[in-house]
């Protein structure tokens, strides 16, 4: 679904993604995505690691949307 779709019915969006994984999280930022400190260990085939939460405001989009007018 679109972000504007999904803006209609929620103002947040949550992702996790892997702490190391460098290059994803630059895009998530690039994007718009915030990390927002929340971190939980897991593990990956019997090897410890590290996700690191992002958010995204998704009315936004609709405020601005609404200045528009």
């Amino acid at each position: 679904a679109s972000e504007k779709t999904l803006g209609e019915r929620f103002s947040t969006a949550i992702l996790w993604v892997l702490d190391q994984n460098e290059r994803a999280r630059l895009f998530y930022e690039t994007v718009g995505w915030v990390h927002d400190g929340t971190s939980k260990p897991m593990v990956i085939f019997g090897r410890d690691a590290t996700e690191v939460r992002y958010r995204k405001d998704l009315d936004r989009g609709r405020a601005e949307g609404s200045s528009n007018r």
